[in-house]
């Protein structure tokens, strides 16, 4: 795993880490703490422009919907994807880029 990690320019223990706290802010449904770890603007599906972490917390229910919620908390270190775009979580719902942000970007999962 930590090879395919270093393809995205990260390094495992940043990203085991960000994925556990992304984890646990997400199953305590933590919009403050979920929307301080995100990149802007955020690519998403939700009508309108998610430029900052207000607009995050408006519609964090939309954004991090059930669905996502389930593919976070459903993720494991060792089962995730890696490529140079960053760290895949789910199938696609979450990517953790190499800034150590954390955005969701519209993809097959995101329709």
């Amino acid at each position: 795993m930590e090879s395919r990690i270093a393809v995205a320019g990260l390094k495992p223990e940043e990203v085991r880490s960000f994925l556990s706290n992304l984890q646990a802010a997400i199953a305590q449904h933590d919009s403050r703490s979920v929307c301080a770890m995100a990149v802007y603007p955020l690519p998403t599906r939700v009508p309108g422009h998610v430029g900052t972490t207000g607009a995050c917390r408006r519609n964090y229910a939309q954004i991090f919907n059930e669905r996502v919620a389930k593919a976070v908390r459903n993720q494991t270190f060792d089962t995730l994807f890696a490529n140079y775009k960053g760290v895949m979580v789910g199938n696609e719902e979450v990517w953790i880029a190499g800034d150590a942000g954390c955005k969701r970007m519209p993809g097959p999962a995101g329709r």
